[in-house]
């Protein structure tokens, strides 16, 4: 994600995000132990799983890092509804901070915007 802010004639910020494209969705049984297989195969090395307070504090976030392994390299637990911007900023702080080339996203469906 590339994201850019400038100061319009009115003095107000102006935020643009040129997201990448989202090349595949994973979802269903079984997709967890599939995840390193996936990333190695896309030649993905550094990954960040965004997730939001209640999967972040879940047995299932332990098996998702187990499984992304070494290439796992945070995560982010700051998914929260309705995407605040600045939830969007931490992510691409820490996006940019990692230089991450892929992430994961282990959310309910409403803020999977955030991870997409």
């Amino acid at each position: 994600m590339i994201a850019t802010n400038t100061k319009n004639n009115l003095g107000i910020t102006d935020y643009d995000f040129n997201l990448s494209k989202l090349e595949r969705v994973m979802s269903g049984a079984g997709k967890v132990a599939a995840l390193g297989h996936e990333l190695e195969r896309r030649g993905l090395k550094c990954t960040i799983v965004v997730t939001g307070k209640t999967l972040g504090g879940s047995a299932l976030l332990e098996k998702v890092t187990g499984a992304a392994g070494a290439r796992c390299v945070a995560v982010f637990k700051g998914a929260r509804q309705h995407v605040p911007r600045s939830s969007v900023h931490e992510l691409q702080a820490l996006i940019e901070r990692e230089n991450a080339d892929s992430l994961i996203g282990l959310v309910a469906a409403a803020r999977s915007i955030l991870a997409k």
